[in-house]
């Protein structure tokens, strides 16, 4: 009987996909049904997911891409390479695009820079931290961990948790350049190779997919909060662009990039997501706080990166975008981001002056005469700067960026509405 168990748990795919929140969301079928999937989808309710609450969205299907077809060689049960994976579209009932679907979002700027003549490949440095899977949240404290920036950590759960992704990540077709222990105890980072942008969002789907199904088997939980610990460094995720500008040159990639640079405030509701990813835009832990770019200065918003064959390359470029934290979707950011780099393009952007110092160690003064603008400080400032920015608005749709502010309003409005530990520490005896 247990071996007829085990034959039945080793025949079944994965479906997975994304809610424009950017949660991990995920349907098991049983391998006999994969080619019924392919053909038709199977289906799920839509209107139980963040983004999908409309009465006639409820009976959605989704429809696995076959090229992201792989064995899943990691987590429980999965030994004998049994089991597999595959990430999906979602898509209406007569199998047409749904247009809230954040991988055919992205898909759709793609089509936009294609027929600027444009291309772009993206790579990214994904950040989190693995932290014991038995703490409570509200009484978690900072590991006792003395691992830092590079170390090494042979015999670690932690190191155990990071390989395992790894390994699984390259059987599953996801090219990673490099991982290592991050700056924060317990804090790792996976970098994942620049590749086509929705292969590169499957990509860090996929691997914060994993690192939770992995994490548990020891002893660990993934969390991909931007900023779990006061007083450490928060997760970043890291976008390496390279851009093909094609006729133009230099010229439109720089455009490209002063795009970024003139909607980053709306950017930030896209790339700092959560009311958390604001505690991570503080002084002293290189997440950038003013919306500059430079060529040899580490922490600016975005960085020209130094690169002999891309610039010998006609008309490519490499960025290096710092903004956005671990808890983005990927597909809505890079569709965002296109949206903004087109725009400078098309309205012929010069970049600003580039500041290779630290902004935040200049006067104020000095930073207004310079044009020096400070990142939204919150995520409510954040969301009033998308629900004015048209641009931004378009690239992920209306619809898509209504129901994005709605939704970040209401953990707004809840979090303000919160009395917290360090008020009633602060306040209640002293007041």
């Amino acid at each position: 009987m247990n071996e007829e168990r085990d034959e039945l748990a080793a025949a079944l795919v994965h479906l997975t996909f994304m809610d424009l929140l950017g949660l991990p969301k995920e349907v098991t079928i049983p391998t006999g049904r994969l080619d019924e999937a392919l053909h038709v989808g199977v289906a799920f309710d839509g209107s139980a997911l963040e983004g999908f609450v409309r009465t006639a969205e409820a009976d959605m299907r989704l429809r696995p891409d076959p090229a992201t077809r792989s064995r899943l060689m990691a987590g429980p049960g999965r030994e004998r390479g049994g089991h597999e994976r595959m990430v999906c579209d979602i898509v209406l009932p007569d199998g047409t695009p749904y247009d809230a679907c954040p991988r055919s979002i992205l898909r759709g700027r793609l089509r936009d820079l294609e027929a600027a003549g444009m291309a772009l490949e993206v790579g990214a440095e994904v950040e989190f931290f693995l932290l014991p899977a038995g703490a409570e949240a509200g009484t978690m404290e900072v590991p006792a961990e003395a691992a830092g920036y590079f170390d090494a950590t042979r015999g670690s759960a932690g190191e155990a948790v990071r390989g395992e992704v790894v390994v699984a990540l390259e059987a599953m077709g996801v090219r990673v350049e490099a991982s290592h222990h991050e700056v924060a105890p317990a804090q790792h980072e996976i970098d994942l190779m620049a590749t086509h942008p929705v292969a590169l969002a499957d990509g860090v789907a996929t691997l914060r997919w994993l690192a939770r199904v992995v994490a548990p088997m020891h002893g660990l939980r993934a969390t991909f909060m931007p900023k779990p610990f006061g007083g450490l460094s928060g997760s970043g995720l890291h976008l390496a662009l390279t851009l093909r500008a094609g006729e133009g040159g230099q010229g439109r990639a720089q455009a490209f990039a002063a795009g970024i640079l003139a909607h980053a405030a709306a950017l930030c509701a896209v790339a700092n997501p959560v009311v958390n990813s604001y505690k991570r835009f503080v002084p002293g832990y290189e997440a950038p706080l003013y919306v500059t770019w430079a060529r040899h200065h580490r922490s600016p918003l975005l960085r020209l990166v130094q690169d002999g064959r891309h610039e010998r390359e006609r008309g490519a470029l490499r960025l290096e975008y710092r903004g956005p934290d671990s808890a983005a979707n990927p597909y809505l950011l890079l569709a965002a981001l296109i949206g903004c780099g087109l725009d400078g393009v098309e309205r012929g952007l010069a970049l600003p002056a580039a500041v290779e110092e630290s902004p935040g160690r200049l006067p104020g003064e000095e930073r207004r005469r310079r044009g020096i603008r400070r990142l939204p400080a919150d995520l409510r400032a954040a969301l009033d700067a998308l629900a004015a920015d048209a641009v931004v608005t378009q690239a992920l749709g209306e619809r898509v960026a209504q129901r994005l502010i709605e939704a970040r309003a209401i953990e707004w409005e809840i979090y303000q509405e919160t009395v917290h530990t360090w008020e009633r520490e602060q306040y209640l005896d002293a007041l």
